[in-house]
């Protein structure tokens, strides 16, 4: 309940739109370099307020790439999220469940920034 006034309050105060100038994340390249397929989700942010959706869930093979135009414009935060498949289609159960943020992003104009999926002996990461 308190995160639902947050968040009605920032959409009537106006929070919520893009923001101006200086600082600007409007895209997202992925890389999977796994060994696996991974449904992606991408979250964007304020300072303060509760993380949304930024661009609609994508699934993301192995080796493949994606480059993702986030909604709404212009964000200082942003997360990205991979659930890993146990099937190479993307189908199947999770077997990790994995994600990875940046915030305070301030970078003059507008930026891309990039964030790969991969995996190790310890399981599977996502870093930006």
């Amino acid at each position: 309940m308190k995160y639902r006034a947050l968040l009605t309050a920032a959409i009537l105060g106006g929070l919520l739109t893009p923001i101006a100038a200086s600082a600007a994340v409007t895209a997202v390249e992925v890389r999977n370099t796994s060994n696996a397929c991974a449904w992606m989700t991408i979250y964007a942010s304020h300072p303060g307020l509760p993380w949304a959706i930024a661009a609609p869930a994508f699934s993301l093979r192995a080796g493949q790439s994606y480059l993702v135009s986030l909604t709404s414009g212009r964000w200082s935060e942003v997360k990205a999220r991979a659930e890993v498949k146990k099937n190479a289609d993307c189908s199947g159960a999770n077997i990790a469940d994995v994600e990875d943020y940046r915030k305070g992003i301030s970078i003059a104009g507008d930026h891309r920034l990039g964030a790969r999926i991969w995996d190790d002996a310890h399981g599977y990461h996502i870093t930006f």
